[in-house]
């Protein structure tokens, strides 16, 4: 973390711990759920769907969705969601009064001090292929210095341990409770909420072509290729994007693609201005998340998926088209990274290419489609409607009542 941010944070708790003690005194409603996602930076993800599916469909449960960004807040309010600015008089009332905080992350997702006793509920941020919590080699978790450090970090109001968390399938409930392992944290199979975003949503994407684009540019691709790269343990790395990035896009036009790079919004490109000159003039649209902060409202749109060891690739296998695994810093990822679960590129509903123009081959695709059908039953054994359905259920027995 930058020194600054660190700062930040530091200073925020000081200001705000004071709310951790009035949530003891402050009596809690069981009625009352409030929402949030990614540090409270964005309106997506699990979280999202749950919540707009209680909002409609449950009288019972007063949904309240709580952001770090006004300029979120003021768009709910304007379609007629309850929201709230985590600092503001209602956002601090409504997380004191919360009987069950609903995260995508962390407690930090919404007010982690004022809602510090309510019951806390992680709906997990997706399948991983990369090694996590206990299993993270980057950390090693087995010294003692590191025990002791997660114990002392699960009280803190940012990061306090979870009631549940929820997960898509079996293959992710084994990975999550290795991962967990020596916590009280409940992992459940529930499916996601958020397949009703990649399921329901279209044309999110194919807009942000066309505004990116204009003219007859944008009419010219018949077709979307999604480069989803994801963020590393190391702060410091850069993915570069270079000429031979350039060449895959002109040859990604010629087969009537667009091409439209979307990365995490932790991970750095190192891109120079000749690359970045020569993709302004091709069917290129590079989208950061304040563009497209919730990926998942975009697959539909998508044909073909690559990715590098994003979770991204389970999810989108719903949709039941071609998804390729490329990560040409993959040697280096293995020995200074966070690991992989199992050796990459054997069990992912996806081919691994070693090269980006593979993916426009017809026998490759074809291939990658073949891994996505055998894997589509085992991930996705339910629906969205029946994942909220599961989870809400699961709430209701875990959390406190009246």
């Amino acid at each position: 973390m930058a020194p600054l941010a660190l700062i930040r944070r530091v200073v925020a708790a000081a200001v705000c711990l004071p709310l951790v003690v009035l949530s003891f005194l402050v009596k809690k409603n069981g009625s009352i759920w409030v929402f949030g996602a990614w540090n409270g930076k964005q309106y997506s993800d699990n979280p999202r769907y749950l919540y707009e599916v209680l909002g409609a469909t449950d009288s019972s449960i007063v949904p309240i969705w709580i952001s770090k960004s006004p300029e979120i807040v003021e768009e709910l309010k304007a379609k007629g969601y309850q929201a709230y600015y985590w600092l503001s008089p209602m956002g601090i009332y409504y997380s004191l009064r919360a009987g069950v905080a609903v995260v995508s992350h962390s407690a930090d997702d919404v007010n982690p001090f004022a809602s510090y006793r309510s019951k806390l509920f992680k709906i997990t941020h997706g399948t991983p292929m990369k090694r996590m919590g206990r299993d993270n080699l980057s950390v090693h978790p087995d010294r003692r210095s590191r025990r002791l450090y997660e114990k002392v970090r699960a009280y803190t109001p940012q990061r306090k341990t979870p009631v549940a968390a929820f997960v898509s399938s079996e293959v992710s409930k084994v990975r999550f409770e290795s991962a967990y392992r020596g916590s009280a944290i409940a992992v459940v199979n529930s499916g996601y909420p958020r397949w009703k975003g990649i399921t329901d949503n279209r044309g999110v994407l194919r807009r942000i072509i066309e505004e990116e684009l204009k003219g007859d540019l944008a009419g010219a691709f018949e077709k979307v290729i999604l480069y989803a790269p994801t963020r590393r343990a190391d702060s410091a790395f850069r993915l570069k994007i270079d000429a031979s990035f350039v060449a895959f896009v002109n040859h990604a036009n010629a087969e009537s693609y667009v091409v439209v790079l979307r990365p995490h919004p932790s991970l750095l490109l190192e891109m120079d201005e000749d690359v970045r000159r020569r993709l302004s003039t091709l069917g290129f649209v590079e989208l950061g998340c304040q563009r497209l902060n919730d990926i998942n409202s975009a697959l539909q749109d998508v044909d073909v998926l690559v990715t590098d060891y994003s979770s991204v690739i389970y999810d989108f296998c719903i949709l039941a088209r071609p998804a390729f695994l490329y990560a040409p810093d993959l040697d280096d990822y293995i020995t200074s990274d966070t690991g992989l679960y199992e050796a990459y590129g054997e069990s992912e509903p996806a081919l691994k290419v070693d090269d980006l123009h593979e993916v426009l081959d017809p026998a490759s695709q074809q291939q990658a489609l073949g891994r996505v059908q055998e894997f589509k039953q085992e991930h996705c054994g339910r629906d969205a409607m029946a994942a909220c359905a599961a989870i809400i259920e699961t709430i209701r027995q875990k959390s406190p009542t009246d």
